[in-house]
C-alpha cells in the first residue's frame, strides 16, 4: 500500500508558518517547499514512528532519474508538478525503504540523479529524542516543551499544528538551535482556539542533519510528538495514543490530497 504520507508531507509543509525560534547554528534550515526552491535537487527522509518516509523533490523538470538509498534501488513511479512553489515531487512506495537500516546513529547513503544533476553522499540519521511532553494542556498557558538527546543534531525544529473541520489544518514551525534542549511555545498560538469543537492540536520535536552541495540538499528529520484533543470546550485530552489517533491523521491527509 503506498503511503499517503510521501506525498502528503509536502502539502503539510507547504502550509507552514516560518519563525526563526532560537536559532544560533548559522544556517536556516528550509522549512518550507518555498524557501526549498533555491535548491535544485532535493533528497529528504522523514521518521515518523517506526516509518521512514521520502521526500524527492526536482526543481529541473525530470527527464530520467535515478535513485539510491544506501546502494538499494529505489523506484520512482512518476512526478507530479506543483506550480506554487515550482518543484517536481517524486511519487514513491515507502514500501522500496524495506530492509534498510534507519537506527539512530547509523549512516544513510544517497545518490539522486536528475537529468545531469547528481547529489551523491552521506549522512547519520540523528539521535531520537528524550521528550518531556506535558500530561497536560491548557490553553491559558504558554506550553513548554523539554527534551534530551544521546548526540546533538545540526538543528532541530519545534512545530505546532492544529486541524478541525472548521479551521483545517494550520502549522507553525521554528527552527531551534542545537545547543537548546526546551522551547517554550507562547500561548497567543492557540488560545483564540478554546472554544474550537474537535479540535485536534500536536506538538513535534524535531532532530535535523543534513548536506548542502551546491544547489543541492540532502537532509534526515526524526518526528517526535504529542498530540492533545478538544473533546469538550477547552478540556484537552492526551490524545498520542488514542486508538483513533492513526485513523484521524489518515483522514486528514486523504482530506488534504483532495483539496
Amino acid at each position: 500500500m503506498k503511503s499517503y504520507l510521501s506525498v502528503v508531507l509536502l502539502g503539510v509543509i507547504a502550509l507552514t508558518v516560518m519563525s526563526c525560534g532560537d536559532n544560533d547554528d548559522g544556517w536556516d534550515f528550509p522549512l518550507s517547499p518555498y524557501e526549498m526552491s533555491e535548491f535544485d535537487l532535493v533528497v529528504g527522509l522523514f521518521a515518523l514512528g517506526d516509518c521512514v518516509n521520502p521526500q524527492v523533490l526536482s526543481h529541473v523538470e525530470p527527464q530520467e532519474w535515478e535513485l539510491k538509498i544506501n546502494g538499494q534501488d529505489i523506484e520512482i513511479l512518476g512526478w507530479e508538478y506543483h506550480s506554487e512553489y515550482g518543484s517536481w515531487i517524486a511519487d514513491i512506495d515507502n514500501a522500496e525503504l524495506a530492509g534498510i537500516d534507519f537506527s539512530s546513529g547509523e549512516t544513510v547513503q544517497y545518490f539522486y540523479s536528475v537529468n545531469d544533476q547528481t547529489i551523491d553522499g552521506e549522512m547519520t540519521i540523528p539521535e531520537r529524542p528524550v521528550v518531556e511532553w506535558s500530561e497536560n494542556f491548557d490553553f491559558n498557558e504558554d506550553y513548554e516543551i523539554e527534551w534530551t538527546i544521546a548526540e546533538q543534531p545540526q538543528t532541530y525544529i519545534v512545530g505546532m499544528w492544529m486541524e478541525s473541520n472548521e479551521i483545517g489544518y494550520q502549522r507553525t514551525d521554528w527552527q531551534v538551535s542545537r545547543h537548546k534542549e526546551k522551547f517554550n511555545i507562547p500561548k497567543k498560538n492557540f488560545q483564540e482556539y478554546e472554544n474550537e469543537e474537535d479540535l485536534v492540536i500536536g506538538f513535534e520535536v524535531i532532530p535535523v542533519n543534513f548536506v548542502v552541495e551546491g544547489k543541492d540538499l540532502a537532509y534526515f528529520r526524526v518526528h517526535e510528538r504529542k498530540m492533545y484533543f478538544n473533546h469538550r470546550h477547552g478540556s484537552m485530552e492526551d490524545y498520542s495514543d488514542h486508538p483513533k489517533n492513526a485513523w484521524h491523521i489518515l483522514e486528514m491527509f486523504k482530506r488534504m490530497l483532495n483539496k
